[in-house]
This record gives C-alpha cells, sequence and structure tokens, in this order.
C-alpha cells in the first residue's frame, strides 16, 4: 500500500489537501488507462512507476531494531543515519532512472516528430514541382490533353496545400510542443543533480 498527498482547487472535492491510500496496481492501471484511452493520442504519458522494494526497507528497519540493544548510542546513530542515507540515495536514483527515462523517450519523440515534419514538406515540396511540370507542359498548346495538364496541376497544387498545412500544424503544435517538454525534463535532470549535491555536502558537515 502507498499512500498519496492531494492537493486540488477542483471544487468536487471538500477539501483542498487530503491523502489517499492505493496499490501499486491501481498506479499501473491509471497508467494504462491514459496510454489506452484514445483521447489523450499525443499527450506525454509518463512512465508507470517502478514497484517499491518494500523487503529491502523490512530488513534495514530489522537491522537496525537489533542493533538498537547492543550498540552505543553513538554507533546507534551512526548506523541510523547511514540507512537513512541509503534510503535518500535509493529515492534520488529512483527519481534519476525515471527522469532519465522519460526524457529519452520525449527526445526519441521529438526526433520522429521532426522528421515526420520534414517528410510532409517535402512530399509538399515535390508536389509544387510535378504541379508546376504539368503546368508548363498545359500552358504550350491548347489541346485537349495540355488541358488536362492544367486541371492535373491545379490537383497538385491543391494537394501541395494541404500537405504544407499539415507540415506547418505537426511543426507547431506537436513538434513545439515536445521540445518544450525537452527542455522541462533536461532542466529537472540538472536540479535533481543539484540536490544531490546539496544533500553530499549537508552531509558531509
Amino acid at each position: 500500500m502507498l499512500g498519496v498527498q492531494c492537493n486540488s482547487s477542483l471544487p468536487n472535492f471538500k477539501q483542498n489537501e487530503f491523502s489517499v491510500v492505493r496499490q501499486h496496481e491501481e498506479f499501473i492501471w491509471l497508467h494504462d488507462s491514459f496510454v489506452e484511452n484514445e483521447d489523450y493520442a499525443g499527450y506525454i504519458i509518463p512512465p508507470a512507476p517502478p514497484r517499491p522494494d518494500f523487503d529491502a526497507s523490512r530488513e534495514k528497519l530489522q537491522k537496525l531494531g537489533e542493533g538498537e540493544g547492543s550498540m552505543t548510542k553513538e554507533e546507534f546513530t551512526k548506523m541510523k543515519q547511514e540507512l537513512e542515507a541509503y534510503d535518500v540515495d535509493d529515492f534520488f536514483e529512483h527519481e534519476r532512472t525515471f527522469l532519465v527515462e522519460y526524457h529519452n523517450r520525449v527526445k526519441d519523440a521529438s526526433a520522429k516528430s521532426d522528421k515526420m515534419t520534414r517528410s510532409h514538406k517535402n512530399v509538399a515540396d515535390d508536389y509544387n514541382r510535378i504541379g508546376s511540370s504539368l503546368y508548363a507542359l498545359g500552358t504550350q498548346d491548347s489541346t485537349d490533353i495540355c488541358k488536362f495538364f492544367l486541371k492535373v496541376s491545379e490537383l497538385f497544387d491543391k494537394t501541395r496545400k494541404i500537405e504544407a498545412r499539415v507540415s506547418a500544424d505537426e511543426d507547431l503544435k506537436l513538434s513545439d510542443l515536445l521540445k518544450y517538454y525537452l527542455r522541462e525534463s533536461q532542466a529537472a535532470k540538472g536540479n535533481l543533480q543539484l540536490l544531490q549535491s546539496c544533500l553530499a555536502v549537508l552531509n558531509a558537515h
């Protein structure tokens, strides 16, 4: 069981701050629900949290309890600090692993989005060249085949505009959004590293 502290300003809740108890499986269900829901297609869904290692925590607490009666106060305090530091290291390692995985996934999605945008733009450029060539052929004479070239040229021009619009929309709405998430996740990694450094200095004193 995991305790979750919640803060919300939504009117659906009677209090702004409250806590709930949930099982790890419920977090997995929530994550899968977002991923499988078509309404959230295109959104960045963070990976599901890893299962907590409760056995390791119990083992550390057991060691601390067993040593309380046989250790001096200084030894007991030192062991307690070491165990607490281990917990802190586990926490930061978990956060670092999550951020690195999240950042890499966003980076991969951003690269694929840029590639898709370039592909649409290249298609639009190809349509433009084909349409221009057909238009040039169609204006050489007034025969039926030349009129046909002009009609097809108009079709390619309309299709070019659609592809260009799709490319611009993807670049503005998807690629830029992914780049924003990429910068934010990179900043979060830097902040986490800074916190770890500050904590190391604090523990050293």
